[in-house]
């Protein structure tokens, strides 16, 4: 697949970025206002640089949350609408997954083979949606389930050389505490890159982990209570 969309909406940071055979566009920013307001000006916008229609999309990598509730819901709706109306797959990247990934782009030379990385995103005051991967073969790859904790609860991890990574230092200084485990290194990060949507969507395409505008759905790992 040589033209690829990538975006994500579930925090101020609206990540956008078009991929083909010749070059990469990454037009991701911080946002002030909503993201509805002109996301489907940008994408047409991106899409003119790169040279291409957005019915000439092969594929569109998209971010399906944990995160912002509203943001989630709007990157959700255009990727649905887009892949239906133009016919074009997608594949889902988890928010967690993708801030893993944003950890061995920032300390690629201290990584080995099998070591393994807990993230965190604040979900909402004291609760926090973890996740644990492994570095292995070139990719980042889930050992536990993603989940919403609170900080009271142990969420045990296995044995290992861990590295953390996640938008809070109150976090960082209670690993220990809620996992039983030490990180080597913990990075205070509220974002992830297109780069790592990009390239764990190309491994998902690679594996054929592909999906229909049917299967475009949200990843909240909480209850949403709306009103």
């Amino acid at each position: 697949m040589q033209n690829l969309l990538v975006v994500d909406t579930s925090s101020s940071k609206s990540v956008l970025a078009v991929k083909t055979e010749e070059k990469f566009i990454d037009r991701t920013e911080t946002r002030r206002s909503a993201h509805s307001r002109d996301i489907l000006s940008r994408l047409k916008n991106i899409t003119s640089e790169a040279g291409i229609e957005l019915s000439d999309l092969d594929c569109i990598i998209f971010g399906c949350g944990p995160g912002s509730y509203t943001g989630i819901r709007i990157t959700v709706g255009v990727v649905q609408g887009l892949s239906y109306g133009l016919d074009i797959p997608v594949v889902s990247v988890s928010s967690l997954e993708a801030l893993a990934y944003c950890s061995i782009e920032e300390n690629f030379y201290s990584f080995k083979e099998g070591n393994r990385i807990l993230v965190s995103i604040l979900a909402r005051a004291n609760e926090y949606f973890l996740g644990a991967y492994e570095w292995k073969n070139g990719s980042v790859e889930p050992i536990l389930p993603e989940k919403l904790v609170s900080s009271e609860e142990l969420y045990s991890l296995p044995e290992g050389n861990w590295f953390g990574i996640g938008n809070t230092r109150k976090f960082r200084d209670e690993i220990k505490l809620m996992t039983g485990v030490e990180v080597k290194s913990f990075i205070v990060k509220e974002y992830f890159s297109a780069s790592s949507l990009l390239k764990i969507g190309q491994t998902k395409i690679e594996a054929e982990k592909i999906l229909e505008s049917t299967a475009v759905i949200p990843k909240y790992l909480k209850e949403v209570i709306v009103g």
